[in-house]
């Protein structure tokens, strides 16, 4: 048996390394950066004195291939579900407050109940569902929905945004309404929020890391891949700066790279290149908060802020389809954002806290419907490469599910595993 050449430490990268290594395969997984895990990673941050994740990321209970790469690393127990599934959303302007509380099986019987459904709608405005049921591959949410209705506002922008980080006007219906189907149509046990114990890394990558060293892995940091060498069917090599790699005739290349640089290095691929951003910025914030926002994630309504996750001593938001925001200073953005997070939360001292604020220009694709349909497959031209990643055709939107799914099929076509 050849070795699997994995390109790219990112999560996908991992993913296909763990499963390419659990199938008795030798690995050799190539990491351009000086750590692996890519956007899901934590790391220490001087300025606020503790460990923070490089961003916030929706994981929910119904994730089943995350759920089988945590049993896989041995670390289901580093995370957990919040449960009851509940979601606590604030409407600063309007000084209201409400959750959406989903209890049953696949009959969404709780939106039957004032109490459990986003404040101001009726049960018969929840029809709008079927409607994204039946969107074409054209269809933008906002196409589906009625916009002028409140449900809009406070549960179709929430979860594009969240979900698919990309504004319901713009955003792929037939992509969300797969979310739908995966999580709110099969019931309560299906959408409880997961929250990682102590951040990404220690979830996700430590795990997988220790899991490949069992297995002799070699990983090889500060890699970045230049150029593929590619002759008739097959890729036969890759150069980095100063060194090339050659391929062996029953070896194989899985290239887990985001779509940007992938359109580089095969450019026959013609992956989806627009991207959307995200940011966050996290504050160190020592004080107790209401009961109503002790739930550790938080939506805000019609506010520059979209999301706030609460971890240990630190604040978290997320606010995501930010391109608006890249040339933005950071310290102006840390004050706006406090002084709107003072305001929703209640928060008594206004003082700014200390503050880390992260851009992720290309954070995810635009899943909207043009760059949703130019999602590449695992298998390429090239009989001994695969391609891997949240951007190509998961099923799944750009989530942490759609890149460990990404990555678990290139290692089974990699490994001839059918």
């Amino acid at each position: 048996m050849g070795t699997i050449h994995v390109i790219g430490g990112g999560l996908s990268g991992i993913s296909s390394a763990v499963r390419a290594a659990s199938n008795g395969r030798k690995v050799v997984l190539y990491e351009a950066t000086e750590h692996a895990g890519g956007r899901c990673r934590s790391f220490f941050d001087s300025t606020l004195g503790c460990v923070i994740d490089n961003g916030n990321h929706l994981l929910l209970s119904s994730n089943t291939n995350t759920y089988a790469f945590l049993d896989l690393v041995n670390a289901r127990d580093r995370v957990r579900e919040l449960q009851p599934a509940r979601f606590n959303f604030i409407e600063p302007k309007n000084n209201l407050r409400w959750s959406i509380k989903p209890f049953g099986g696949w009959i969404p019987f709780w939106i039957f109940f004032n109490n459990r459904r986003v404040l101001g709608t009726k049960y018969f405005d929840y029809i709008e569902i079927f409607k994204l049921r039946n969107a074409n591959a054209n269809d933008c949410v906002a196409d589906c929905v009625d916009t002028n209705n409140v449900l809009f506002d406070r549960l179709w922008q929430p979860i594009c945004r969240a979900v698919l980080n990309t504004d319901a006007y713009n955003a792929s219906a037939q992509l969300l309404w797969g979310f739908m189907r995966l999580s709110f149509f099969k019931g309560e046990k299906a959408c409880r929020p997961v929250v990682f114990n102590q951040g990404l890394s220690d979830a996700l990558i430590e795990p997988a890391i220790s899991y490949l060293k069992k297995f002799s892995t070699e990983i090889k940091f500060k890699s970045r891949v230049q150029k593929l060498e590619c002759k008739s069917e097959y890729v036969c090599g890759f150069h980095f700066r100063d060194t090339v790699v050659k391929i062996e005739k029953n070896d194989a290349v899985i290239l887990a790279i985001p779509s940007g640089p992938c359109s580089i290095l095969c450019p026959e691929l013609d992956p989806p290149i627009q991207n959307n951003s995200i940011v966050n910025v996290h504050y160190r914030f020592d004080h107790a908060l209401l009961e109503f926002e002790k739930i550790p994630i938080i939506g805000l309504v019609n506010t520059k802020t979209h999301w706030v996750f609460q971890k240990k001593n630190v604040l978290s938001v997320t606010i995501s389809d930010a391109n608006e925001l890249l040339g933005c200073k950071n310290s102006d953005l840390a004050k706006s954002i406090w002084n709107e997070l003072c305001a929703s939360l209640s928060i008594q001292d206004k003082t700014l806290p200390p503050w880390r604020v992260i851009k992720e220009k290309n954070a995810t694709i635009a899943q909207t419907p043009a760059e949703v349909r130019k999602r590449v497959p695992t298998i390429t031209s090239r009989r001994n490469l695969f391609v891997a990643g949240d951007w190509t055709q998961t099923g799944f939107p750009a989530t942490i599910e759609g890149s460990i799914a990404s990555g678990e099929r290139a290692a089974q076509l990699a490994c001839g595993v059918t």
